[in-house]
């Protein structure tokens, strides 16, 4: 073998026997702001009085435009800014996404690609603030269509200091359409939402369809409102839309087909009242380690770009070996990944005594394992997830006694394992003194008043959760245990 070819192989040998590294990530300088309602991060140097101030612009109109006061939230709540790479990699649900509001159980977030141009960013902003004001200050089940079209509605909104203009799209392309059978039915996992040309099309018979009804046609509104309340009811969209809107899905096609495509179309102004002075607190500029610990985090609550979010969680790793906040994202990444035997390691590993938000974050995501139930775990390693998922959470709440999600998670371990029942109502009271009639605490507390059986004790608090939640399958929980209830009660009464 020639001296060359030995060079080559043994550095060929050589590459393939080096640790792989983690991915170099720049997040660039950031700063947070803590403002009434929301954090604000951004790169430092953005404007955050200009974000801040289309923000309490977009509550002003929605809160004219829907006869909503708007009042104060107890869920978390984060805006991120991300510069387009980033946005691309790591936080984009789809190609044709600049932005999306993300709920989850006890937090939520709006994320947006913070490299868009100034127009495009107020319109995304009055957008995706759109779906956080409907989800946190309205409430109930909304389908994709409305949803989305009164996010088109905002985000082609003019606002100004005492008058807000919904202006109208452009002429829709020739040949492109939804049908109403079909969009009626999406939700945010469909392909027709996520994925160009159809994407378009979605968000623009949305606008239609919410354009009519809430500014040119106020009959073709009660139609809508009459629809929303059906399906809030739980009667299937089959029966709900012909009943509502007195028409079939073919008429409905006809109908906004000929509504998009009109000469003339309404442009509506509103008058405002007089907005309140924006005042921003001083930012605070985020270390390295806690601005990729934090962003790994925002990648993993999101969810959108599964493949990459183990390049956040090494960096964070890189940054800050050994913290507790980098343990609980690679358990919370070895679960999601399914790595059980990874997951038990880092469970069993981690100290005794973490922080609360470290245990909480640690014992959640064990219970996430053992809470799925499309797959199935033996037997003895459910049980060695229960146990340190059980363990991680008490001694959250012995750190943090009103802590929602670890109070939630350990309760519904401990109606699961029917074991410390009796504590786990003790800290669901505590926690809902801070989310009072949060839809999740609320089931809580009616399934571990059930283990006890105090049945009689349940029903305000599945009354909350039907009220409150906005996911079907927890309206329809609640709808059929509240049903349940009353016939017992109906059966037992004295005749």
């Amino acid at each position: 073998m020639s001296s060359r070819v030995l060079t080559r192989v043994l550095l060929l040998a050589a590459l393939v026997a080096a640790p792989l590294h983690a991915r170099d990530v720049d997040l660039g300088t950031l700063r947070a702001w803590e403002l009434p309602g929301y954090t604000l991060i951004a790169l430092d140097g953005d404007d955050p009085t200009r974000i801040a101030r289309r923000i309490a612009d977009t509550e002003r109109v929605l809160g004219k435009l829907l006869a909503r006061q708007v009042k104060p939230t107890t869920t978390p709540m984060t805006v991120w800014l991300a510069p387009e790479d980033l946005w691309n990699r790591y936080l984009a649900p789809g190609p044709a996404i600049a932005g999306e509001y993300v709920p989850r159980r006890f937090s939520n977030y709006l994320i947006l690609n913070g490299d868009l141009a100034p127009s495009l960013m107020g319109r995304g902003l009055q957008h995706e603030c759109t779906h956080w004001f409907l989800n946190t200050q309205v409430g109930g089940i909304f389908p994709l269509w409305f949803d989305e079209g009164m996010a088109e509605l905002l985000g082609r909104s003019r606002i100004r200091k005492r008058q807000v203009t919904f202006d109208v799209p452009p002429a829709p392309p020739a040949g492109g359409w939804v049908e109403m059978a079909r969009l009626f039915e999406l939700d945010k996992r469909s392909p027709e939402y996520l994925e160009p040309p159809n994407s378009e099309m979605v968000h623009l018979e949305s606008w239609a369809l919410v354009h009519r009804g809430l500014i040119a046609d106020t009959t073709f509104g009660d139609r809508i409102f009459a629809y929303l309340s059906a399906i809030n009811r739980l009667v299937p969209t089959e029966d709900a839309m012909p009943k509502s809107f007195g028409t079939s899905y073919a008429e409905l096609d006809t109908l906004m087909r000929s509504y998009l495509v009109q000469p003339r179309m309404t442009l509506a102004t509103l008058p405002l009242d007089e907005p309140a002075p924006t005042r921003l607190p001083a930012g605070r500029l985020l270390g390295d380690a806690e601005a990729l610990a934090t962003f790994a985090r925002v990648a993993l609550d999101t969810g959108f770009r599964p493949e990459y979010a183990h390049e956040l969680v090494d960096a964070a790793a890189a940054a800050a070996p050994g913290a507790r906040a980098v343990a609980a994202l690679k358990l919370r990444l070895a679960v999601r990944n399914r790595d059980d035997a990874e997951a038990l390691r880092l469970g069993a590993e981690l100290p005794a005594t973490p922080d609360a938000a470290a245990a909480r974050d640690i014992g959640l995501a064990l219970f996430e394992r053992v809470n799925e139930p499309e797959r199935a775990l033996p037997d003895a390693t459910r049980e060695r997830f229960e146990t340190l998922a059980f363990a991680a959470l008490e001694r959250a709440l012995d750190a943090d006694p009103g802590d929602p999600p670890a109070a939630w998670g350990y309760a519904m371990l401990a109606t699961r394992r029917q074991s410390h029942v009796a504590q786990a109502l003790d800290r669901l009271a505590a926690a809902r003194q801070r989310m009072p009639g949060h839809p999740d605490l609320s089931e809580a507390t009616a399934r571990a008043l059930e283990a006890t059986g105090k049945e009689d004790a349940m029903m305000p608090f599945l009354v909350d959760a039907l009220r409150n939640t906005s996911s079907s399958e927890q309206r329809a929980w609640a709808a059929r245990r509240i049903r349940e209830l009353r016939l017992k009660q109906r059966e037992q009464a004295p005749q």
